[in-house]
């Protein structure tokens, strides 16, 4: 089973050269629930959103709480 909990210190390091200029994380996928789209093992980058008007609906976003992270696309309800 993965673990979720929040990392305050980097586990890891990914050197994507100057493939993601602007990621401020990577994160390993864990789990079929992104499938096909993302496979479990895979690495995504990620770039920190503060201001929630730049949520583009329809696009996958990593969201994290205190309590979970979860990598899902994002629909409007």
């Amino acid at each position: 089973q993965a673990d979720l909990s929040p990392q305050m210190e980097p586990v890891e390091y990914v050197d994507a050269g100057d493939w993601f200029r602007d990621a401020t994380a990577a994160m390993r996928v864990h789990g079929d629930s992104m499938h096909p789209e993302y496979h479990s093992g895979s690495i995504i980058a990620m770039k920190r959103v503060n201001n929630k008007r730049l949520i583009v609906f329809g696009q996958d976003y990593v969201i994290e709480t205190s309590e979970y992270r979860v990598l899902k696309r994002l629909q409007r309800s």
